[in-house]
């Protein structure tokens, strides 16, 4: 190490020596290049060889480049880099004696051209939908081509965008890889194949349907990378349920299956399908709008929900049989009072009730009055109207109607006409009107009304003053 040292530094000392010992009764008359032209490679070096006139000088020596881009000086012993092809001029200037002297050269910069390219992979497998860029070398490790281009001869099979190989169908294809602007290149046999389903993985493997309701079932084709993902749907009795790209459409009470399978046939699910009843959600009963004449009956009437469930079957029950029993769905009047009807249904046990008030059937026939004064075209009269209402929710039969003179106990009217006679529906009124000019028609009066009802003679009165 001290005997390197030492050398160094007798070098400087002597390079020191020379500068001081320069004759300054000489000076350079010129400089030149061995030669005008100097070739290269990029990424070479070239020595640029040079004289000087007058011999036996030691000029300082500047080398300077017009494109440090295309060749750039190293050193000022003349060493030159090629860096970029094209040309580039190298000036040298000579400084000796208080002269200087200058000269040029041309310096060309060529590529360093490629011999090979050879591909990693001669052969590859691919599934469809797979993708890979192509590992290559290019010999020399120098060269400057190295523009390469990537390209399928059957772009149906595989397909390349910047470089990258994409498989899109099941086949074969050259993958070629080029150098730019040279007859080398390399070829990849690539075979796709199609990726198979493995598995189909349903939501659910067992179902319970309502009748005339739809279930969406789900599938899972595996591997997710599959090539050919579609299902082919089927059922193992269409009038049970039916399925349409997994929607399942119950149709009636039953079991069947529903076939989830590729379209290869070689992979099938099942998803067993148990098709129930629809269930009953509620009951209403409608209210009695009227009481309920003693001995009649009366159909009860309910709604069950909803319309379309399979087992509408109710009972219909009292809670006062004394009062009012129930046969099938009729509500019969047994005695005078109030009775609690429910109506139960044998599927989900819902329930609702009503109240029934049963009362003698004339109670509920309505007597009305009505006097004044009228005038038609031969003058004014007096009236004095009387009707008969119906408020049961039975019908009855009318028979006839008498008006007596309370005073004298005579017979005022009696009518039995076609008009007074016959069914008197409910809510249907009747009546009969007394008219007279003079104005005697008697006011302290009684009204019998007359009618049968459930095969029995009935009369009702009114008493008017």
């Amino acid at each position: 190490m001290k005997a390197f040292n030492l050398l160094s530094l007798l070098g400087v000392f002597a390079m020191a020596l020379s500068s001081c010992s320069e004759d300054l009764s000489r000076s350079i008359e010129s400089i030149s290049f061995h030669q005008k032209v100097y070739d290269v490679k990029v990424g070479d070096t070239v020595r640029l060889g040079y004289g000087v006139s007058p011999s036996g000088i030691s000029p300082r020596i500047m080398l300077e480049s017009s494109n440090e881009g295309i060749a750039s000086v190293v050193s000022e012993r003349g060493l030159v880099r090629g860096v970029s092809r094209g040309n580039a001029v190298i000036s040298v200037k000579g400084i000796y004696g208080g002269a200087v002297a200058t000269n040029a050269c041309e310096v060309r910069v060529s590529d360093v051209e490629a011999t090979s390219i050879t591909l990693a992979e001669h052969e590859k497998e691919l599934n469809v939908g797979d993708e890979y860029t192509p590992s290559y070398v290019i010999t020399p490790d120098n060269s400057s081509q190295r523009t390469v281009s990537v390209t399928s001869d059957n772009e149906s099979v595989a397909m390349v965008e910047d470089g990258v190989v994409k498989a899109v169908s099941a086949g074969n294809a050259n993958i070629v890889v080029a150098i730019a602007g040279t007859s080398l290149s390399d070829t990849c046999e690539l075979n796709v194949s199609n990726v198979e389903v493995s598995d189909i993985v349903l939501s659910q493997t067992d179902v319970s349907i309502e009748r005339g309701k739809t279930f969406a079932l789900q599938a899972s084709v595996l591997p997710e990378n599959a090539t050919f993902k579609m299902i082919s749907w089927s059922s193992s009795d269409n009038s049970i349920a039916t399925v349409n790209d997994g929607v399942i459409q119950a149709n009636k009470i039953g079991n069947c299956v529903i076939y989830a399978k590729s379209i290869d046939g070689k992979v099938t699910a099942e998803c067993n399908v148990k098709v129930i009843p629809v269930k009953v959600t509620a009951v209403t009963v409608e209210k009695f709008a009227k009481d309920l004449a003693l001995g009649a009956q009366y159909e009860i009437s309910y709604n069950v929900t909803p319309r379309d469930a399979d087992d509408k079957r109710v009972t219909v029950s009292s809670d006062n049989q004394s009062v009012a029993t129930v046969e099938d769905r009729y509500v019969i009047a047994k005695g005078i009072g109030e009775a609690n009807i429910t109506v139960t249904t044998l599927d989900g046990n819902f329930s609702a009730s009503t109240t029934v008030k049963v009362r003698d059937i004339t109670e509920l026939m309505e007597l009305d009055y009505a006097m004044g004064t009228k005038v038609d075209l031969t003058g004014a009269y007096f009236y004095k109207s009387f009707s008969i209402k119906n408020n049961s929710m039975n019908d009855v039969i009318l028979e006839g109607v008498e008006i007596i003179n309370n005073n004298t106990g005579n017979l005022v009217a009696s009518e039995d006409g076609e008009d007074l006679r016959g069914v008197l529906s409910p809510d249907e009124s009747r009546g009969i009107t007394l008219t007279s000019r003079t104005g005697n028609i008697p006011s302290n009066l009684t009204v019998f009304w007359y009618f049968r009802f459930n095969g029995k003679a009935y009369a009702v009165s009114k008493r008017i003053n």
